[in-house]
């Protein structure tokens, strides 16, 4: 056997070289991949990225703007260009923690795509290319192979969007907001990344109630830290809570009333149209959230309440814990032609009486007897 070959034969594999052929071996479908060595390359790319197009879910969540905006921060202040691609109609939903930071830092959102090359393209919080909008997904079927993908992101299960080396997945942190910090250096995370990332953060979790991961709270702690913010008054903020939504979430969980029905544990809370003012905004969800996360751990939340927009009592059903497989969208089109998610929806109570709730729901519960549990 000639010299040269036996001593590639039984030459001992180096660590790399493990680590590459791991690499080379990963499936196409989103697994666990975030060794040392993915996220030291990982951020080797992203340093690397002069003028990077950076790309978020549809419909993009806190997470998704926290992470973004996070990032194209540290790459400015590298001296990078970083681009953030958010459609026009997108911009009227974005939080005021977040618009506040992209006008003051002065970060480049770029509605279009058609006329532009980018040679870097970094994803973050997408679970599949479904999610991404249709101009990233266009641009980057037409230009495939030619551009570099750099993927982010804490879901798995879907089809890989970027080479395995460039893909950077966890489900053993919370969310992208959280995965993007454990790759960053503490010492170049500033206050306005900080501010980002746990607002990233709470949003997926609820305020620290859903998704919690180990290190999760260790890293909440570090960031409250650098940001100059609790994560309550993040909270706050993210949800545009006024004064009055605070005082108004606080009186209502007090009064939330919990039944049993078929095995499940419903809780109800009505808020009638003489408790509304102009100072109220956000209440609701608030006030849904906080009592599907309590210590009472309901599978199912019923809030009744007065919509000042379209003058009528309406209900929204929300499934938590036990409750997260049901589908009430038969029981809100039953009720009054209602609908939304299976397990979040919302109808009209034309005869809803906010001196009796009571009648109201047993209404529902009723419904939810006969469609849904």
């Amino acid at each position: 056997m000639p010299v040269l070959l036996q001593s590639l034969i039984t030459r001992r594999p180096t660590s790399s070289s493990i680590a590459f052929l791991r690499l080379r071996k990963l499936p196409q479908d989103k697994i666990e991949n975030s060794s040392a060595i993915i996220r030291s390359n990982l951020l080797r790319t992203i340093n690397r990225a002069q003028t990077p197009l950076l790309a978020i879910h549809i419909r993009p969540d806190g997470d998704a703007l926290g992470a973004v905006i996070a990032l194209a921060l540290y790459q400015k202040a590298r001296g990078q260009e970083p681009k953030i691609f958010l459609p026009e109609k997108e911009m009227a939903f974005i939080p005021n923690i977040f618009k506040k930071i992209i006008e003051k830092k002065g970060l480049e959102v770029v509605h279009e795509i058609a006329g532009q090359s980018y040679q870097d393209v970094i994803l973050l919080d997408t679970p599949g290319s479904h999610r991404l909008e249709e101009p990233v997904r266009k641009m980057l079927e037409e230009a495939s192979g030619t551009v570099n993908i750099v993927d982010i992101d804490h879901h798995l299960g879907e089809k890989l969007m970027a080479p395995a080396e460039k893909s950077l997945v966890s489900a053993k942190v919370s969310s992208a907001s959280e995965l993007l910090f454990s790759i960053l250096p503490q010492d170049q995370v500033s206050q306005s990344m900080a501010r980002c990332l746990l607002a990233g953060i709470i949003d997926d979790t609820t305020n620290l109630n859903f998704m919690v991961k180990t290190e999760t709270r260790t890293r909440v702690k570090q960031l409250e830290r650098l940001a100059g913010i609790s994560k309550e008054e993040t909270y706050v903020s993210l949800r545009a809570l006024t004064a009055a939504d605070q005082d108004l979430s606080a009186q209502a969980i007090k009064r939330a009333v919990t039944t049993s029905i078929n095995g499940y544990k419903m809780t109800w809370v009505a808020v009638s149209q003489e408790e509304l003012t102009d100072h109220h905004a956000n209440w609701r969800r608030a006030v849904e959230e906080q009592i599907g996360f309590s210590t009472q751990k309901p599978d199912i939340v019923l809030v009744m309440y007065y919509d000042t927009k379209k003058n009528v009592y309406r209900g929204g059903l929300k499934a938590y814990n036990n409750g997260e497989g049901l589908d009430f969208r038969p029981v809100a089109k039953a009720i009054s032609d209602g609908g939304g998610h299976p397990g979040a929806v919302g109808f009209n109570l034309p005869n809803h009486d906010p001196k009796n709730p009571a009648a109201t729901v047993d209404m529902v519960a009723k419904a939810l007897r006969k469609e849904s549990i």
